[in-house]
């Protein structure tokens, strides 16, 4: 079934957004991106800092809490290992439906060391 897609205009920011049941993947230049923070102690240190601080709210403290994306349920804990770190930083940054966008109050280092904590499993 092909779903239509509006194109963004000016002045109608509800055309900027896909519905929550479409794949969520980074578009093709982000998914260009590497992490250019190395992955170490201080890295993932500081990665749970921010996890704790802006993700465990809705997350959960260990990534396990159950949540809706469109029409499937996740969580965290689960699918964070097994995606690309420039597709979580993507997501991290853009954000989409409940997800908010962080990346206007993470800077890209913060949002780096967070996608290393949630590739290393949330410990």
């Amino acid at each position: 079934m092909m779903v239509p897609l509006t194109i963004a205009s000016p002045g109608h920011p509800e055309h900027d957004t896909l519905p929550d049941d479409l794949p969520w993947a980074a578009p093709f230049v982000a998914a260009l991106k590497q992490n250019p923070i190395q992955l170490n102690t201080e890295s993932l240190s500081k990665g749970k800092k921010l996890y704790l601080q802006y993700c465990a709210s809705c997350h959960g403290q260990d990534g396990s809490k159950v949540y809706q994306a469109g029409n499937r349920t996740l969580q965290l804990n689960t699918i964070a290992t097994k995606r690309e770190a420039r597709d979580l930083a993507w997501k991290i940054s853009t954000g989409r439906g409940d997800m908010p966008s962080w990346g206007e109050t993470l800077d890209s280092e913060a949002i780096w060391n967070l996608v290393h904590f949630l590739q290393q499993g949330l410990h």
